[in-house]
This record gives structure tokens, C-alpha cells and sequence, in this order.
């Protein structure tokens, strides 16, 4: 069974409780590198809205940039992790775009701060060509 991490997002004017959940691949060898549930309450025991992702990183430089999917590839997003610091993160989707932030580029910023997210280099290092897609 795999290991799955958590960790608290900042609450917004909409979901006061937030929390990212983020279960790595287990055998990596394909480019997804893991599933990314992002959380979200209106109230501590409201009813939650969960959002899932497949997660792959893309080779980047001056950062680390991730292509972020919904099951079905019906939606999908491109974040990007600054290597000069969150506030010059961005992602393409909707939120991001109208407020400046969003659940996507905090989630996968929380999880590379809190150590669940191997560099690409390791990955690399550990296996032959996986978990790399061409931009």
C-alpha cells in the first residue's frame, strides 16, 4: 500500500481547512511521479470538495516546473516553481490567473518544502529515463 503525506495549505476566503495529500508513484518508471488530493472545507466538519491530479515534472531551468492533470486529461495545468521564491511561482490555471496563487502551485510548493518531492536529478540518478517529458 502506498505512503501518502499530508500537509495544511493556507485557508482562503472560500475553505477555511485546506490540506494537500500527496501520494508518490510507487514504481516511478513512467513520467508521472505522483497524485497530488488538494482538500478543501468550508467549515472544520463541513463536507469536503477533494481534487485530484496526476503530477509529472517537466526538465526546467530557473526552477521546477510540473504538469498537473485531472483524471480523464480533461483539465490541465502547467506550475511552475520559481528558484527565486514562491512569490514569482505561476500556474496557467483560472485561479492562479485572477488572484495571484492557487491550490495547485501551493500544494506542490508545500510538498517540495516539506521534503516529498525527490529533485528530478535523483530520479534521474535512479533509474534509466524515468519520469521526464519533453516541454
Amino acid at each position: 500500500m502506498p505512503v501518502s503525506f499530508f500537509i495544511a495549505l493556507k485557508p482562503n476566503q472560500t475553505f477555511p481547512v485546506r490540506q494537500a495529500v500527496w501520494t508518490p508513484a510507487t514504481m516511478p518508471t513512467g513520467p508521472t511521479i505522483g497524485v497530488l488530493s488538494v482538500v478543501e472545507r468550508r467549515s472544520e466538519k463541513g463536507i469536503a470538495t477533494i481534487s485530484r491530479y496526476a503530477v509529472l515534472e517537466l526538465e526546467f531551468v530557473g526552477g521546477r516546473r510540473f504538469k498537473v492533470t485531472k483524471p480523464g486529461g480533461k483539465e490541465v495545468y502547467y506550475t511552475f516553481l520559481s528558484a527565486s521564491g514562491p512569490e514569482y511561482d505561476e500556474c496557467d490555471c483560472d485561479g492562479f490567473q485572477a488572484h495571484n496563487r492557487c491550490k495547485h502551485s501551493e500544494a506542490i510548493r508545500g510538498l517540495q518544502l516539506a521534503g516529498h518531492l525527490p529533485m528530478l536529478l535523483e530520479r534521474i540518478m535512479a533509474g534509466p529515463k524515468q519520469n521526464i517529458e519533453g516541454a
